[in-house]
């Protein structure tokens, strides 16, 4: 846990804009229900989390998906195909006609509105904003590829039946159909082949591929993967840890610490490189399955706090309705001495659109700076959430501290708070670093009321599904409301590879739990309810070797070994760097199981054609646990891709957590959908 003395010095602090790549709308004077929430959490011990949602204006691309798989204005416009369902492609179905070309992919007007506060509630009312939900030539492709993947194979394969797959699917605007030709390249949000109508090959679908007739048609209920690393909407890995989320419209934002490939002074490891902030990212959804990158709205930039060799973390963000302004807050630390300890502020950015540019407007007059969240009550309230246990409130315009509301709540680190049926939960870590730990949670029926301590919401030992609180998403839906605990599971040393587990937890009363954790889980985000999915598919073992098609085909260095907790009892583990292992399979996704425990490394994952061109970049896994060994554990799912052939290739990094004793890589199986 890192020791926090005091404000940084600042040697220059002056209004300044930060740089957006990408365009999007104007915030709309929003509003939010009741119940909103303020998520939070921390990064090992180090961070706050989480932004209360808050309704304000709609964000847009506004552009299309070229064949590279890239965002670009403008571009052909036309109607999708014949709705394809299914695994493998629906039947029938008219050819889907090429489109004029679209006028520079400009946007509509639009964006939701509404007056008032903020919330993780569904922003009800208001004036619509400026800035474009869809660009104009395109059609809106989304929705997802259900059913159960291939027929029973012999060898060691195993046909196994359950819950639907991994459903919803990629917003493509702007983007092009021609007739009966193929896409290739990029991400292919047609998903799987139309028949009669264009072809997609080689692309990618994030969560699934429903198209219908060039008009906006959106999944019912997606699969959401926990703990994996997520891809975006242009195939590129989603990069924001210690994040926070924000409701606009029906859009959810999501801001995080964007790492990058520099040293890392601030954790005290200096051997991997990997760990530098690099800046705010901003990704948004609409269903927690398919991300859109926005931009990176903060920046470092000389001469400020925004800058080395401060450090920034945990960023949060709210809508102030008073200033009509998105208020993004930013926890600013350095580290000195030996032994390290860290000293910190923090920032605060503000800017009339949620995509930026941001202006600097200086920092919070409290000492110190440590793990943080923010959240807005019903009545508009905007209060600062402190891991020590201090809860403070805003000022009317969000730029400083008008008052303390309560100490002595609930001391630790990560932290988060949320309101659910009158009742406030308060949640935070223990002190453990980067190690995850078991959460606990306290509530109270009024902020500055009395606050009862309830102990862990997971199983004890659990360690909070392998992860640290980072915030609690409120979906709130025609038939209920489901409440999204998110954790940051990190990778120290290689925090890029730090993944988010996402789980719903159960909320009754003044208590909340997730009793059993879901690797996959249905959201429908319109219904506000979710379910638990077994996966379906073909189950091919790791003992199940050869060169033909769902077979392993492993290089020297991997060694067949016994596992009691491994499916089948069986695994092969390798921590011979540079060692692969592969396998060719049909379908539309792979997912990969592996042993899970503290000696084990980082291995490396990319899937390709038949072709061996890559399908998706290498993306680096961690098979380390706080928790108890476990064989079988779900540590990959690729993308859903059109039906065809692939090859998914495992390598041995010689990475590892900077925590773990090994770099050993495992494969337990795969199962085919």
């Amino acid at each position: 846990m890192r020791q926090i003395l005091g404000p940084v010095s600042i040697l220059a602090i002056g209004c300044l804009f930060l740089t957006f790549a990408c365009s999007s709308s104007g915030p709309a004077n929003s509003s939010s229900t009741a119940g909103s929430a303020a998520t939070g959490g921390a990064t090992g011990g180090r961070m706050g989390s989480g932004g209360g949602s808050v309704a304000g204006g709609s964000a847009s691309l506004g552009g299309t998906f070229s064949s590279a798989g890239r965002v670009s204005t403008g571009g052909a416009s036309g109607t999708a195909g014949s709705l394809a369902t299914g695994a493998t492609g629906g039947t029938g179905g008219s050819a889907a006609t090429g489109g004029a070309s679209g006028a520079g992919g400009s946007s509509t007007t639009g964006g939701s509105g509404a007056t008032g506060g903020t919330g993780d509630s569904a922003a009800t009312g208001g004036a619509s904003g400026t800035g474009g939900m869809v660009a104009t030539g395109g059609a809106t492709l989304t929705g997802g590829v259900g059913g159960t993947a291939g027929t029973t194979a012999t060898g060691g394969t195993q046909t196994v039946t359950g819950g639907a797959a991994g459903t919803g699917g990629i917003t493509r605007t702007g983007g092009t159909a021609t007739a009966g030709g193929t896409a290739s390249g990029g991400i292919a949000t047609g998903g799987s082949n139309t028949s009669g109508g264009t072809s997609s090959t080689g692309g990618m679908a994030i969560g699934g591929t429903t198209a219908t007739g060039g008009k906006t048609a959106t999944a019912a209920t997606v699969s959401i993967v926990s703990a994996v690393p997520l891809l975006d909407t242009s195939g590129n890995l989603v990069n924001a840890h210690g994040v926070g989320f924000i409701k606009v419209g029906n859009t959810y934002y999501m801001v995080g610490e964007q790492r990058s490939g520099k040293n890392d002074t601030y954790s005290g490891s200096t051997a991997n490189g990997e760990d530098a902030f690099s800046g705010v990212s901003m990704y948004s959804t609409t269903d927690f399955v398919n991300w859109t990158f926005v931009g990176t709205v903060v920046t470092p930039v000389p001469w400020t706090i925004l800058y080395p060799p401060q450090c920034g973390e945990r960023p949060k963000i709210l809508y102030n309705a008073s200033t009509s302004k998105y208020v993004n807050y930013i926890k600013m630390m350095t580290q000195t001495g030996s032994p390290s300890v860290y000293i910190g502020t923090f920032a605060v950015v503000t800017s009339s659109n949620i995509a930026g540019p941001y202006t600097l407007q200086g920092t919070l007059s409290l000492t110190g700076a440590d793990d943080f969240q923010v959240f807005q009550d019903t009545d508009g309230s905007q209060y600062l959430v402190r891991s020590e246990g201090k809860l403070y409130k805003f000022s009317a315009d969000g730029l400083s501290i008008a008052s303390t509301v309560k100490t002595g709540i609930q001391s630790g680190e990560g932290v988060s708070l949320y309101q659910a049926g009158g009742t406030y939960f308060w949640q935070s870590s223990q002190g453990s670093y980067w190690h995850c730990n078991d959460n606990s949670y306290s509530t109270a029926t009024s902020l500055a009321g009395t606050w009862t301590s309830h102990g862990n919401f997971c199983p004890s030992g659990s360690k909070t599904c392998e992860s640290q609180d980072t915030a609690v998403v409120t979906v709130a839906g025609t038939s209920g409301t489901t409440y999204i605990y998110v954790g940051d599971r990190w990778v120290n040393g290689h925090l890029p590879a730090s993944t988010l587990v996402m789980q719903p937890l159960t909320v009754s009363g003044s208590t909340e739990s997730i009793a059993t954790y879901n690797p996959i889980w249905n959201l429908d985000v319109a219904a506000g309810t979710w379910s638990p999915v077994t996966p379906s598919g073909t189950i091919v073992n790791d003992n199940t070797t050869g060169t033909g098609p769902n077979q392993f085909t492993y290089s020297s260095g991997w060694t067949a070994s016994s596992c009691s907790s491994c499916y089948n009892s069986d695994s092969h583990s390798s921590s011979t760097t540079g060692a692969t292992a592969t396998i060719a399979f049909t379908g539309t996704r792979i997912i990969l199981y592996s042993a899970y425990d503290t000696s084990s490394g980082i291995m490396g994952v990319t899937l390709s054609d038949s072709s061996g061109t890559a399908v998706t970049p290498e993306v680096q896994v961690s098979l380390r646990s706080d928790a108890p060994a476990t064989g079988n554990y779900l540590v990959y799912a690729s993308p859903i891709v059109p039906s065809g052939s692939y090859v998914l290739k495992v390598r041995v990094t010689g990475l590892k957590d900077l925590y773990s004793s090994g770099t050993t890589c495992n494969i337990d199986r795969v199962l085919i959908q």
